[in-house]
C-alpha cells in the first residue's frame, strides 16, 4: 500500500493512512490472499477507494474490503469432494484400468459427476 500513498497524501490524514494501512496489513496476511504485487494493489485501491466514498467506519471498511478482494484475488479454497462424486471417479478408475475410455461419461455433461468421473478415466489409464 506505500508505493500508492501518492494518490492519498493530501488528501487523507497521515493518521487516516495508518488506519488504511493497518487493514490492508491484516487482509494481506491471510491465508486466502494472492500476495502478489497485482493483489495487493488491488488490495490498496479497493480500500482507498470505499473509503473515500464514504467507508470510514473501521470494522465495517475491512469487511467490505475483504469481501471485495476476495472475490477479486482470493485464492480459490477447494471443497470437499461429495459421496456421489467419490464414487463417480472410482468408476471413472475402473474404467480407465479396463481400458474403457470410448464408452461414454453415464454423467450429465458438464457436471461435477461427469468431471469427477473423467478425472478418474484419466487417474485409471495412467495406473496400467
Amino acid at each position: 500500500m506505500r508505493r500508492l500513498h501518492h494518490l492519498v497524501e493530501g488528501v487523507l490524514q497521515p493518521e487516516e493512512i495508518g488506519r488504511l494501512q493497518e487493514i490492508f496489513d491484516k487482509i494481506a496476511a491471510a491465508t486466502w490472499f494472492d500476495a502478489s504485487e497485482c493483489s495487493r494493489e488491488t488490495l490498496a485501491i479497493e480500500l482507498i477507494h470505499l473509503y473515500r466514498g464514504g467507508v470510514t467506519n473501521l470494522d465495517r471498511l475491512h469487511d467490505l474490503a475483504i469481501s471485495a478482494t476476495k472475490a477479486r484475488v482470493g485464492r480459490q479454497t477447494p471443497r470437499p469432494a461429495s459421496e456421489e462424486e467419490k464414487e463417480a471417479y472410482e468408476l471413472g478408475i475402473e474404467a480407465g484400468r479396463q481400458h474403457r475410455a470410448d464408452s461414454p461419461n453415464p454423467y450429465p455433461e458438464n457436471s461435477s459427476l461427469a468431471k469427477a468421473y473423467e478425472n478418474g478415466l484419466l487417474d485409471g489409464q495412467k495406473l496400467n
